[in-house]
């Protein structure tokens, strides 16, 4: 069975298509970056430092580590709705509108208002870290500013469908 298929509606769920459980906590989120992070490392370390690295420095090694983690986050929460490290602890993206699924542009939009404020200097660095502790005060949803921008929220999934 595939990841698709686990999700798909079943008899007793009509309106999700995964079994959404809560809001997912903001540990598991930071852990979940810290996995996906992990992963993004080696191809970054391969192509951007040492002697062999086909970039590495300036604004191509910037704008190489930015397309890989664009690409990683966008593609895999298009296709599943979550990344490795989402997957790992049971927590997934949704749209926040109840009756719809989240969307390509979504996927996209989110990744893309994550990752791109890195681009700027020094500002680049206030933004992670004022988008990520957003969430911490978010009240009812528990967003940060990427999530409020693509419109979604984090949520836990019952580990029997992983």
């Amino acid at each position: 069975m595939t990841e698709n298929e686990q999700f798909m509606p079943s008899a007793d769920q009509p309106t999700a298509p995964f079994a959404v459980t809560a809001l997912a906590s903001p540990r598991s989120r930071f852990w979940a970056s810290v996995i996906d992070v992990l992963i993004l490392v080696i191809p970054l370390v391969l192509l951007t430092a040492g002697p062999w690295a086909p970039f590495p420095n300036g604004l191509m090694q910037t704008v190489v580590q930015l397309a890989i983690q664009i690409t990683y986050g966008g593609a895999l929460l298009m296709c599943f709705g979550r990344t490795l490290g989402m997957r790992a602890l049971n927590i997934r993206v949704i749209s926040i509108t109840a009756d719809s699924e989240l969307t390509a542009g979504q996927s996209w939009l989110r990744t893309a208002a994550f990752s791109l404020p890195s681009l700027l200097p020094t500002v680049g660095v206030f933004w992670g870290l004022i988008d990520c502790g957003w969430l911490l005060w978010d009240k009812p949803n528990r967003q940060t500013l990427h999530d409020k921008i693509a419109r979604t929220i984090v949520v836990t999934t019952h580990s029997g469908l992983d």
